[in-house]
């Protein structure tokens, strides 16, 4: 690694917590791309698109409610298929509260 100090390099960010294998790792794969440890988590930290932990969340939460509406659908179809109007009315409400909590959860992605 290269010990000399980088021009217009002169805000130091404090230290970060590694594990002894993850700092060794960085070092590999500093080495490896030629460059600096400094430079090499630089780069990684300010190119690499990163997935904040809220779209995660989200993400899994729109899933959980797609496959709910999947087994709406397919109750429904069921109770169609029976010709049970009370169940094929329960379950299009259902589907209606399912949709507005989908709404209301990609409005909540807007607002961040």
């Amino acid at each position: 690694m290269d010990a000399k100090k980088e021009p217009g390099k002169t805000t130091v960010i404090p230290p970060i917590r590694v594990t002894p294998e993850e700092k060794a790792r960085l070092i590999r794969l500093a080495q490896a791309h030629a460059m600096s440890l400094s430079e090499y988590i630089r780069q990684a930290g300010l190119l690499r698109e990163i997935t904040s932990r809220t779209e995660i969340e989200t993400t899994l939460q729109l899933a959980k409610m797609n496959a709910d509406q999947a087994r709406l659908g397919n109750m429904l179809k069921l109770a169609i298929d029976s010709e049970n109007e009370q169940e094929i009315e329960r379950l299009i409400s259902a589907v209606r509260r399912t949709q507005q909590t989908i709404c209301e959860t990609l409005e909540s992605i807007k607002l961040r």
